[in-house]
C-alpha cells in the first residue's frame, strides 16, 4: 500500500489542534486477520509491533511502518505461497490511524 500526503491547501484543525501539537498528516496502516488450518487466529498489523514471520507462523509478514506516505515501496504484506495450505483465510484490510477522523 503506497499514499501520498496532500501538499497545499488549507491545514486542517483550529486553534485547539495548533495548541495540542496536532499534526496534519496522514497515517494510513496495512495489516491482515487470518486463520490457519491448525485453529490458529491473529492478526499482522504494526499495531503492537505485530509484523508477523514469513517462514514460520503465520506465514505472512508485514514489511515495514510507513508513517509519512513518503516511503518509495509503501507497506507490503507478503504471504508465504509455500505455506498456502496451512492458509484457511485471510482478510487484508487498510485503516487510518492517525491524522483524519474518516
Amino acid at each position: 500500500m503506497n499514499w501520498n500526503q496532500q501538499s497545499g491547501g488549507k491545514k486542517s484543525g483550529g486553534f485547539l489542534s495548533a495548541l495540542l501539537g496536532k499534526s496534519n498528516h496522514v497515517d494510513l496502516d496495512l495489516g491482515c486477520l487470518y486463520e490457519l488450518k491448525n485453529g490458529e487466529k491473529g492478526c499482522v498489523q504494526a499495531l503492537g509491533n505485530a509484523f508477523g514471520n514469513f517462514n514460520n507462523r503465520p506465514y505472512m509478514q508485514l514489511d515495514a511502518d510507513d508513517r509519512t506516505g513518503s516511503a518509495v515501496g509503501g507497506e507490503n504484506l507478503r504471504i508465504n505461497g509455500n505455506k498456502i495450505s496451512d492458509i484457511k483465510r485471510v482478510l487484508v484490510y487498510s485503516f487510518i490511524y492517525e491524522g483524519v477522523a474518516n
